[in-house]
């Protein structure tokens, strides 16, 4: 089926901690003020064989809407398998990630899909992928394409939303 090749970072029963970075700045069409959100994911996780773990992951977010309204910070706390495959000699990983977690709403999202409701819990469907590659024997620099659908409730009322968002983010990876 696959090619044996040498084993060039083997990461099986090894940890993974790492962190990433986005930022976007965007502006309306009718508005003259610009608005900004970055993101900051932090995942930790547990590597079952050379080709897949499971991580826990916080994403967090801080949004500003033009010059007179405060930042809103949101939170993703999410659970993630990923997959992916080391190549010889070293190089690049390609990995790809799927996962499922809860938001609290607080991401631009309030001045968009959910203006009227407060209170909001969503649910946040993840699926990512990405390159990963070795620098020394600890660190990976990495660069991650990730899709998330927000879908959610607010108490007992169900709200007819789902809400896509991709995002670019470049970060790096300490395996332990």
């Amino acid at each position: 089926m696959f090619a044996q090749v040498e084993n060039p970072f083997p990461l099986k029963g090894r940890a993974e901690i790492s962190a990433a970075f986005s930022y976007q700045s965007f502006k309306e069409k009718d508005s003259e003020e610009r608005d900004w959100m970055w993101v900051l994911p932090i995942r930790g996780g547990y590597y079952l064989n050379q080709y897949a773990g499971i991580f826990g992951e916080i994403f967090l977010t801080d949004f500003k809407g033009g010059e007179e309204e405060e930042g809103e910070s949101g939170r993703i706390l999410s659970l993630l398998a990923e997959f992916g495959y080391p190549t010889a000699n070293r190089g690049v990983i390609p990995f790809a990630l799927v996962g499922y977690g809860v938001s609290n709403g607080s991401l631009f999202l309030d001045r968009i899909a959910l203006k009227n409701y407060s209170d909001v819990t969503l649910g946040v469907l993840n699926i990512g992928a990405g390159l990963k590659l070795p620098v020394g024997d600890r660190v990976l620099l990495r660069g991650e394409l990730r899709y998330l659908n927000f879908s959610g409730s607010n108490g007992s009322e169900k709200i007819d939303i789902s809400f896509n968002y991709i995002n670019f983010l470049i970060g790096m990876a300490l395996v332990l």
